[in-house]
């Protein structure tokens, strides 16, 4: 899926963009000239949101800065996240019309799109309503977070089944490993880093062995079974968590919500690492 395919009316006011990046500004300088500068901002962006996502949906869980409530963690960090968004989404619409050509037709694109849309929904249209009602969903959050859910399904959906990209997905089951291990019972820990070392450890171990420019079927097989089954064990350990009564936490609801909304951010992070390699 990419949007080449949806919007194929778009495709010759597409290819006229990149041209963009010849335009002079001052002292004669161009927007290609200029190019890291914008990466290195889209960077930024993407750090702050990141932090400021991770601080107030683990403090939803019950972990990290439990001193402080939900309602004023989110007064403090919401202007944070609005320049960390202004500046990717500004960075990012001249990098991608710079390169747009590569990327209406790119999977990983339109996969890190729909995140983004989800993940925008989760911290603008939940994340602060929970917040604001210090750790209770109501319904117009409810309703905000099907919305979102369906959009990063999608996304998923389009990055697992895509050859080349589909591996990206590791990233997002390494971001929910990360998750027990910050806010997870002593042994649920335990459990999750005995996982990660044996399931991951052992694959890379394995390529070390055959090459890690093999590409067999058989030992993709066993890379991808690994994900899967990485999958499963930290999705199991995560609900047994999220399913816990913890004073500090939000309702379980919330706690749920709090981790879609992470994965997603972390869903846009590894569309855009994977850009490069979509077909």
């Amino acid at each position: 899926m990419n949007f080449q395919q949806y919007l194929p009316g778009l495709q010759s006011w597409i290819e006229t963009l990149p041209l963009l990046g010849k335009t002079k500004l001052l002292f004669g300088v161009t927007l290609l000239d200029i190019f890291a500068l914008f990466g290195g901002m889209h960077l930024v962006g993407m750090a702050l949101i990141g932090g400021c996502t991770i601080l107030i949906n683990v403090r939803f869980m019950g972990a990290g800065v439990i001193d402080a409530t939900p309602q004023s963690m989110w007064k403090s960090l919401r202007p944070w996240v609005i320049v960390g968004v202004v500046l990717a989404i500004f960075s990012g619409l001249i990098m991608g019309a710079l390169t747009a050509s590569k990327l209406f037709q790119s999977n990983a694109f339109f996969a890190k799109m729909m995140a983004l849309a989800a993940a925008l929904i989760f911290s603008f249209g939940v994340t602060g309503s929970i917040a604001r009602h210090e750790g209770k969903v109501s319904r117009n959050a409810l309703i905000a977070t099907v919305v979102a859910l369906l959009l990063w399904v999608l996304s998923l959906f389009v990055f697992g089944s895509t050859e080349v990209t589909n591996v990206g997905l590791f990233h997002v089951v390494t971001a929910c490993f990360a998750i027990v291990l910050v806010f997870g019972a002593n042994q649920t820990r335990i459990i999750a880093a005995a996982t990660y070392g044996v399931l991951y450890g052992g694959t890379y171990i394995m390529y070390w062995i055959v090459g890690f420019n093999s590409f067999d079927q058989i030992y993709l097989d066993i890379a991808r079974y690994a994900v899967i089954l990485g999958f499963l064990v930290v999705a199991a350990l995560l609900f047994l968590e999220l399913r816990k009564n913890n004073a500090l936490a939000a309702s379980g609801p919330a706690r749920m919500i709090a981790l879609f909304s992470i994965l997603t951010w972390v869903t846009v992070a590894a569309g855009g690492r994977w850009i490069g390699f979509s077909p």
